[in-house]
């Protein structure tokens, strides 16, 4: 018995040793307990050893129920754990299970039916926003305000800009007045009476027929200049704005006593400046009130140009080549600027009585592109078409003496300048203003580049202009005395040909020449007559020229005259033809291309529109 004992205590010992792991509590838990019945059956062995037999089976029987017992615990302990592994939530980094398509159908629909239900209660809180909502409108003078109201609210009282002492009624008759009190719960109407504002309007100490006094009922009033001034007038100004008209925004310039002040804005001369390519100041004129109605845009010479380009015109910014011939000097009374264009030719382009003038370098010719009637800033032209009804477009056509005209009439007059191809307006008419459709551009003329640009040239104290006057007078002089006309025959005209002859022959061949031509006019004119020495001379029996042709006019034949010969179908045919779109203007030509506009076919008008 005593190895026994000595054996089951080394067996404890090892025994004693265990330390469970931390992972689970409930393992830890089930091995302490055991433990303690190890323990406990060492205790019983050590009792066993003074005992008898009898007692050591009943402690073996009872051992072996706890083992059991551990055991069962164990088992428990385990599946308890493998449940709840299973039952524990995947985390995000875990695999996610693809549903089955009914899981699929299922969750569609539960988020169609919450999309739904959103969308219906969206839906439902607009509708009862809206309907709280009443229109209050205020009348006065034929004139509308519409005020939003939510519903039970009060309107607040509505004084329109240039009135005063308002009286609101809820008739047109004005005799019941309306209560201010009353809350709102339908849509209303108010009618007004107002006492007009009167404001004064002082002019800067001079004298005008301009209105001293303005009511916003008085519309628009165009004003005039100063009655007595010295300089150039540039307009009536209110602090720095330009005032043309009394109109019903200037009253929110009026003071506290309901007056407003304008200001004359006088100078002594206007500025106008002329610039050549690189920037520089090439021409300044300082145009006073005497030659302010006279004046006109200077010629301008290749001069202000680089070396290989030429001067096309003036432009009205540095950065832009469209030539401009009217600077509208004397309708804005303000300093101009001017700015050289230069290049190797000119494109005229016309629609209608618009005319857009632009030069263009080698390079740009190059490159060239068709542009569009808008791109040049042109306006589309319009015409009416008869509608069968009234729409929110149409206009009815009314008799030109009717002086005063609501928002959807139109005057005769208007409606026949314009009316499309087969439509002939009558009063009564409904009509609509309709957009022509461009088909592209035709050309109508193709000239030599003149050097210098002379045509835009008015103004009567320009040296350039002197320059020009001098040198008529001088062709004019040496044309009358190098020719001899009889009594019954006009100053004929030589060519610089004739002139080069005259220097190898006498006057008295030429007078003796003179005289013979004459003597043949009398009994029949001769449009033109070409000598053996060479010279050219151009006899008109009719009324006295006052315009001498240059030599090119008489030797070579204009794009008018090849059009004078052709028959009258060619003239329509090359009338409507447009240019191609690889169309190129030529270098140092003057090109001008027309606008082709067409209708579009109406049915019913005319047999083609």
């Amino acid at each position: 018995m005593k190895e026994g004992k000595g054996t089951s205590k080394k067996t404890n010992t090892k025994k004693n040793n265990y330390k469970p792991s931390n992972s689970n509590v409930k393992e830890v838990k089930v091995h302490e307990e055991v433990e303690k019945v190890k323990e406990k059956v060492n205790d019983v062995d050590d009792f066993l050893d003074d005992d008898e037999d009898d007692k050591r089976l009943i402690v073996f029987i009872a051992l072996a129920i706890l083992v059991i017992v551990a055991t069962v615990i164990g088992l428990l302990v385990g599946c308890k754990k493998e449940e709840k592994e299973v039952e524990e939530p995947k985390k995000p980094d875990d695999t996610i299970v693809v549903p089955s398509d009914d899981e699929e159908e299922d969750e569609k629909v539960v988020e169609e039916e919450e999309v739904v239900k959103k969308v219906v209660a969206v839906s439902t809180t607009k509708k009862t926003t809206s309907d709280t909502k009443y229109k209050v409108t205020f009348y006065l003078n034929g004139e509308e305000n519409v005020k939003k109201v939510n519903k039970g609210n009060k309107v607040s009282k509505y004084t329109p800009d240039g009135y005063t002492d308002c009286k609101y009624y809820t008739d047109e008759n004005m005799k019941n007045e309306y209560n201010f009190n009353t809350s709102v719960n339908e849509n209303k109407n108010i009618y007004m009476v107002c006492k007009v504002i009167h404001y004064e309007v002082i002019y800067d100490n001079y004298v005008s027929n301009n209105p001293t006094e303005y009511t916003v009922e008085d519309g628009n009033i165009t004003l005039s200049e100063p009655i007595d001034y010295d300089g150039i007038f540039q307009g009536w100004y209110l602090n720095s704005n330009k005032i043309t008209k009394l109109t019903k925004d200037i009253i929110n310039y009026a003071n506290k006593n309901n007056q407003i002040y304008l200001t004359a804005k006088i100078v002594d001369h206007l500025n106008v400046n002329y610039y050549d390519y690189e920037g520089k100041n090439v021409i300044h004129d300082e145009v006073t009130k005497d030659t302010l109605d006279s004046y006109g845009v200077q010629s301008g010479n290749d001069a202000y140009c680089s070396v290989n380009e030429k001067f096309l015109g003036w432009a009205m910014s540095s950065d832009s080549n469209n030539i401009s011939s009217n600077i509208r000097l004397k309708e804005d009374r303000v300093d101009k600027s001017l700015y050289a264009v230069c290049g190797a030719a000119r494109v005229v382009y016309k629609s209608g009585d618009e005319e857009v003038v632009v030069g263009y370098n080698e390079q740009e010719l190059e490159e060239y592109e068709l542009p569009n009637p808008e791109d040049l800033g042109m306006e589309v032209p319009t015409y009416f078409v008869p509608v069968d009804e009234e729409t929110l477009n149409s206009k009815k056509v009314v008799s030109d003496d009717k002086e005063y005209l609501e928002d959807n009439e139109i005057k005769l007059s208007e409606v026949s300048s314009k009316s499309a191809n087969g439509y002939t307006p009558k009063e009564g008419d409904n009509v609509e203003e309709k957009e022509k459709v461009f088909k592209g551009w035709k050309e109508t003329e193709t000239k030599p580049l003149e050097d210098t640009v002379t045509s835009e040239t008015t103004n009567p104290d320009s040296s350039n202009q002197n320059v020009l006057e001098s040198t008529e007078s001088n062709q004019d002089t040496n044309t009358m005395s190098d020719t001899t006309p009889s009594s019954n025959t006009e100053p004929t005209l030589t060519s610089d040909k004739s002139q080069t002859s005259q220097g190898t022959e006498s006057v008295d061949s030429q007078n003796q020449k003179s005289n013979e031509l004459n003597s043949t006019t009398e009994t029949e004119t001769t449009p033109s007559e070409v000598e053996q020495n060479g010279t050219e001379t151009l006899t008109e029996p009719t009324t006295e020229s006052t315009t001498e042709p240059t030599p090119q006019e008489v030797t070579e034949p204009t794009t008018s005259t090849d059009n004078s010969e052709m028959k009258p179908e060619e003239k329509a045919e090359s009338k409507e033809e447009v240019v191609p779109e690889d169309y190129k203007p030529e270098e140092n030509k003057d090109t001008t291309l027309e606008a082709v506009w067409e209708e579009q076919p109406i049915e019913g008008v005319g047999e083609e529109i």
